[in-house]
C-alpha cells in the first residue's frame, strides 16, 4: 500500500514466509521455518522544487522500518535504515542507505549493513 500527500509517499507491506524444507538437508535451528514480514517507509521530495520535465533529477530523502516476527519459535527483529535516493530521467534510480537493528533476539549473520543499488526500468521495451 502506497499513500502519495504532495511530497511525501507513505508506503508497507505485509508479507509471509515460509521455508520450503528439503529432508536432505538439516536445516538450521536458528533460522525460522515461518515469519511474517513488515515494513513501513516514508520518502519525501527534495528537489526539484517544481517539475517542468520527467528528465528532472529527483532527490529524495526516506526512513524505513523493517521487521520480522519468526511464527514458530519466539524471535523477531527490527530494523531502521535511512537512505537518500536519485531518480534519473524517471527510469533509473540510485539508492544509498544504512539499514541497523534497533531491537530484536533473532540470530544473523550483520545487525548493521549498508545498502547500493541501481535499478532501471525499461518503459515500452515490449510493444
Amino acid at each position: 500500500m502506497t499513500q502519495l500527500w504532495n511530497k511525501l509517499a507513505v508506503s508497507s507491506t505485509l508479507s509471509y514466509l515460509q521455508t520450503i524444507k528439503n529432508k536432505n538437508i538439516e536445516i538450521d535451528v536458528f533460522i525460522p521455518g515461518k515469519s511474517f514480514n513488515y515494513t513501513v517507509s516514508a520518502g519525501y521530495l527534495v528537489f526539484p522544487f517544481n517539475y517542468t520535465s520527467f528528465k528532472q533529477t529527483n532527490f529524495n530523502v526516506y526512513a524505513e522500518l523493517l521487521g520480522q516476527r519468526a511464527l514458530d519459535m519466539k524471535k523477531y527483529v527490527v530494523d531502521f535504515a535511512p537512505g537518500i535516493q536519485f531518480i534519473f530521467n524517471s527510469n533509473a534510480k540510485l539508492n544509498i542507505g544504512y539499514r541497523y537493528q534497533i531491537s530484536g533476539n533473532m540470530y544473523r549473520m550483520a545487525e548493521k549493513s549498508w545498502l547500493v543499488s541501481f535499478e532501471r526500468t525499461f518503459l515500452g521495451a515490449w510493444k
